[in-house]
C-alpha cells in the first residue's frame, strides 16, 4: 500500500490497486492498475508467481525472514549442494503449507501477526495449532537452486498463488535439520509478465514529470 499511495500522489488518479502483497523487506515485480483498470485487478491475482529466494542456513527466526534475530544457530559444514538439491525436490508439486506465524492471515477477527504479538503469552504449540488451522493448498510447480556458498542460497522458485516463500525457507531447513531462513526475496514474474518488462518507481515519476511539462507546453 505504500507503493500504491505513491503512485496514486504521483499519477493525482485517486483509483489505484495492486495485484499481491510483497513483504517489507521483499522488492521485485508489482502490478498496478488506474482508475477503471482496477476493475480488472482480480483477473491477475490467481496467477502464478516467480521468486529469487536467498535463504541462510543453520539458524532460525520467528519470522522466517530476517526481519527479527537469529537463533538455534548450528554448525552446518556438513551442508552441501547436493543435499539441498535433493530437499528441495521434495517440495516440488502440491503441499499443505502452514502461513508464517507473523502473516496478513485473518484469525478470529485479526491479522495473524496482530494476534501473535497481541498474545504473547501464547505457547509454541497454542501457535502451531493456529497455524495448522490456517493452512493452506499451494502448488510449487519449479524449484531450483542457483548457487551455494557460505552457508547462503540462492533459489529459484515458480509456484502458485498465496505461496509463502518465508515458509518454504523454513520448511526447507526443517527437513535439513538445520535450520533456515529468508534473507531477500524478489519476485521476478507473475504469470506472463515479468521484472524485465517492468519500470521502477523512479521512471514512473520521471514518465509523469515528462508528461507533466508536455502538457504545459501544450504538445498533449
Amino acid at each position: 500500500m505504500d507503493l500504491v499511495a505513491k503512485l496514486r500522489k504521483l499519477s493525482k488518479i485517486k483509483k489505484v490497486g495492486h495485484c499481491g502483497t510483497l513483504d517489507p523487506l521483499a522488492d521485485g515485480l508489482m502490478i498496478v492498475a488506474f482508475g477503471k483498470a482496477t476493475k480488472k485487478l482480480n483477473e491477475f491475482s490467481n496467477l502464478s508467481k516467480r521468486y529469487l529466494a536467498t535463504i541462510k542456513f543453520g539458524a532460525k527466526t520467528a519470522s522466517f525472514d530476517s526481519e527479527m534475530p537469529e537463533f538455534d544457530i548450528i554448525n552446518i559444514d556438513d551442508l552441501n549442494e547436493a543435499k539441498i538439491l535433493d530437499t528441495l525436490k521434495e517440495f516440488k508439486g502440491t503441499i499443505l503449507q502452514k502461513p508464517p506465524i507473523y502473516s496478513a492471515k485473518s484469525y478470529k477477527g485479526k491479522k495473524l501477526y496482530k494476534f501473535i504479538r497481541e498474545k504473547n503469552t501464547l505457547d509454541i504449540d497454542s501457535i502451531e495449532e493456529i497455524r495448522e488451522i490456517k493452512k493452506n493448498e499451494i502448488e510449487i510447480h519449479e524449484i531450483s537452486l542457483i548457487n551455494f556458498h557460505d552457508g547462503i542460497a540462492l533459489v529459484d522458485v515458480r509456484c502458485s498463488a498465496g505461496t509463502y516463500i518465508r515458509t518454504l525457507a523454513d520448511d526447507i531447513g526443517q527437513r535439513l535439520g538445520c535450520g533456515a531462513y529468508l534473507m531477500d526475496l524478489t519476485r521476478t514474474g507473475i504469470g506472463d509478465y515479468h521484472l524485465e518488462q517492468a519500470i521502477s518507481v523512479d521512471e514512473f515519476e520521471t514518465l509523469i514529470s515528462q508528461e507533466n511539462e508536455l502538457q504545459k507546453s501544450g504538445i498533449v
